[in-house]
């Protein structure tokens, strides 16, 4: 992508203002930029770029449909 260095000022001018809009702050930018995927996922859903549900490992429809299988007592205990 080119932009002028005008196009990119207003550019950042406007990312700046849409994270201040959804209080997110320099420092958790700052760990965005940095690899910590939860302060990205925060942001992400502050600004409504994604939901709960899209981060969840299981999809809830599969979830809601599994079946959980406990092992009997007699398989806890020590040999």
């Amino acid at each position: 992508m080119r932009r002028s260095a005008v196009q990119q000022g207003d550019h950042l001018t406007e990312l700046g203002a849409a994270l201040e809009s959804v209080d997110v702050t320099h420092v958790q930018v700052r760990k965005m930029l940095g690899g910590d995927l939860r302060s990205r996922e925060r942001a992400m859903m502050k600004l409504g770029l994604a939901s709960q549900e899209s981060m969840f490992f299981i999809p809830t429809d599969m979830a809601t449909k599994a079946t959980l299988i406990f092992p009997s007592d007699s398989a806890l205990d020590l040999p």
